[in-house]
């Protein structure tokens, strides 16, 4: 039997459940023939008990899953792709023309753009082309000039293996613990996360800076809009070079010692502390939708400089034996 509603997908997003309720809503509101629906690989994620209709798929990095996937394309009648994990853009790459061939949108950089997020050296060659700030790269231990530094995995994401050295005998040993390891000059100052868009035909509609106050495992519990000049310019320019249809997150330092931003980490995908920018008034989850179905965005919008996120953990019940989508508590 043919779908009723044409699907989107927000890929593997897992507990991504107040975003995903956002772009519901704008569905319900302006596409009522589309539907959101969400992945991963077992029912137990939370997001799948909000979206339309949940899929488990087998691991991306699986020899079934290219066959699986296309599968539930078709019988999903999903129309577009959101990503969410920086790690699954590869194995969706080398499917993008096969994807592409069913009618269905993938909203991600191509595959020489999302490499120069996921991979630091290629961040600070393409930062430092266009003149942009960046903290220094050390080649090795001995190689480093001032301490503290951080070390971190070249390929790596969501602070998983970063650590910071205080001196030569820590950064020896830290160096040999982190795979694949990259040593960056330390830069003292305040940490934001902006948030920016690219349209190909009206350029960077946004550049929202999320001063991030308190962090855990990554993840950022509170935060404000702080509409910083220099932060919000810097992230306009890099979002203006990489010039990519759809959403980034930048990590920016603005340095207390000189007074510049400093970039250190690049994202091509919506950011897990977004819906602050989106509650203050930017509509990155309709622009997302509109590019995916082809609608025309709604540009004009007014941010509440100064509003405060400040995050709890919600949690699911559901009976063992029932059926999971009829038997879920709160």
């Amino acid at each position: 039997m043919k779908n009723k509603k044409k699907s989107i997908l927000f890929f593997n997003a897992r507990r991504r459940v107040n975003m995903a309720k956002k772009m519901i809503e704008y569905l319900k509101n302006r596409y009522t023939e589309y539907q959101l629906i969400s992945s991963d690989t077992d029912y137990l994620d939370p997001i799948s008990y909000v979206t339309d209709d949940f899929v488990v798929l087998p691991s991306i990095e699986s020899q079934e899953f290219e066959s699986v996937f296309l599968e539930v394309i078709k019988k999903k009648n999903i129309v577009g792709i959101i990503m969410w994990n920086d790690k699954d853009f590869a194995a969706i790459e080398k499917m993008r023309l096969k994807i592409e061939k069913l009618g269905c949108k993938i909203l991600m950089p191509k595959e020489k753009k999302y490499e120069i997020c996921n991979n630091k050296m290629l961040t600070d060659k393409f930062l430092r082309t266009h003149a942009l700030y960046t903290p220094q790269i050390y080649e090795n231990p001995d190689k480093i000039k001032k301490y503290p530094v951080i070390i971190k995995p070249k390929n790596g994401a969501g602070c998983v293996d970063v650590y910071k050295a205080d001196n030569l005998e820590e950064a020896i040993v830290f160096y040999k613990k982190v795979p694949n390891p990259i040593i960056q000059e330390y830069i003292e100052g305040v940490h934001y996360t902006v948030d920016t868009y690219f349209d190909r035909c009206d350029g960077v509609l946004c550049s929202v800076p999320r001063k991030r106050i308190k962090v855990r495992e990554a993840e950022v519990m509170i935060a404000k809009i702080e509409m910083q000049e220099e932060v919000m310019n810097v992230a306009q320019q890099l979002t203006k070079f990489f010039s990519e249809e759809g959403p980034m997150n930048i990590q920016v330092i603005l340095s207390v010692d000189d007074g510049k931003p400093y970039i250190i980490d690049i994202h091509c995908r919506i950011g897990g502390g977004s819906e602050l920018s989106i509650e203050g008034g930017v509509p990155l989850h309709e622009w997302i939708i509109d590019d995916i179905i082809g609608g025309e965005k709604r540009i004009q919008y007014i941010v509440n400089d100064g509003l405060i996120m400040t995050r709890y953990f919600d949690a699911f019940f559901i009976n063992e034996n029932s059926s999971i989508k009829n038997n879920i508590k709160r």
